[in-house]
């Protein structure tokens, strides 16, 4: 474990697959690197039913492809703890990065992975009834939804994927879309074709309806043509993307001590992946609002990213 006086080259936020790469290569560069997550290490990902499209695995779930992520970082002797960072102090040569426990951690650079957040529709009865009807993950929740008739909104990868693994627990699936078409791979759009899976297009989710405090139907509307329907369903799961877990970056409004002018350059700023002043700052992945990419996305551009100057160390990662 760090101690308040130990300094690190790296210290990295969130332990998906772009934060377990950035400690792997930075344990072969032969760098001090600790890892902080808060959670379960592998992000998004580790509630993935079955990765099909990873090199090397024709078929892994997203489980298993994380603790091979895990284990092979952790080969190089990475440290990883379990907290939550509450704030990030930019400094000259140090930044400091507070962690919930009260530890305090110093490094030379920081690599901010961590990850997102799913976006919510909005609409009323989505918070009030998330738990008792509203979920925002397939795998987790749809266990609870045996024999009963659920609704998916969404039209990526994820919606879905979910959608065809709830046609083997519920009694009916409703896929509802705001386009006429989807934006997912076509290998899950033609077995989705070919499931059963009842399509609502070009329609959104006005509102979510309850009785007795749990989810008993959804109110529709198609905004192509204006008609509005109820539909009775018992579990609305919702993928429309995902929020960037940026809070603690520089340059957010979050709690980050910002101590003029010293810092000013020291600022990320967090409207693009590639704009970083500071080039010990870095913040690719899922943390960056940008259009999402695949988990081999973000792994690489930590590898690019992960090759900086880091002051008053002695190695310089874009050698490796």
């Amino acid at each position: 474990m760090g101690s308040e006086s130990e300094v690190y080259d790296l210290i990295i936020i969130g332990g998906g697959p772009a934060g377990l790469t950035a400690g792997l290569y930075a344990m072969r560069a032969v760098l001090k690197t600790i890892l902080v997550e808060k959670a379960t290490p592998g992000g998004q990902v580790a509630i993935t039913k079955g990765v099909e499209n990873y090199p090397g695995f024709e078929e892994i779930s997203g489980l298993e492809l994380c603790d091979k992520f895990l284990h092979h970082a952790q080969s190089y002797g990475l440290e990883l703890i379990r907290d939550e960072v509450i704030s990030i102090q930019p400094g000259v040569d140090l930044h400091t990065v507070s962690l919930e426990s009260g530890k305090v951690l110093r490094g030379h650079a920081v690599i901010i992975a961590t990850g997102g957040t799913p976006r919510k529709l909005g609409v009323p009865g989505e918070d009030e009834l998330l738990g008792r009807g509203v979920s925002y993950c397939a795998k987790c929740d749809g266990f609870f939804f045996q024999d009963r008739v659920v609704s998916v909104v969404g039209g990526g990868d994820t919606a879905l994927e979910d959608a065809l693994y709830l046609t083997k627990l519920a009694s009916k699936v409703y896929l509802i879309h705001r386009r006429n078409s989807f934006r997912a791979s076509k290998i899950l759009q033609k077995r989705v074709a070919e499931s059963g899976i009842e399509l609502v297009l070009d329609s959104v989710i006005t509102r979510i309806n309850d009785q007795d405090n749990a989810v008993n139907s959804i109110s529709v509307k198609n905004i192509v043509t204006g008609e509005q329907r109820i539909i009775e369903t018992e579990g609305v799961f919702i993928f429309v993307g995902l929020f960037p877990n940026n809070r603690t970056a520089p340059g957010t409004p979050l709690p980050i001590t910002v101590a003029p002018p010293i810092f000013q350059a020291s600022l990320l700023r967090v409207t693009s992946s590639r704009n970083t002043p500071n080039r010990s700052w870095s913040q690719p992945g899922k943390a960056v609002p940008q259009l999402w990419r695949q988990r081999i996305t973000s792994m690489r551009k930590k590898v690019k990213w992960s090759r900086f100057d880091r002051p008053n160390c002695g190695t310089d990662l874009r050698s490796y």
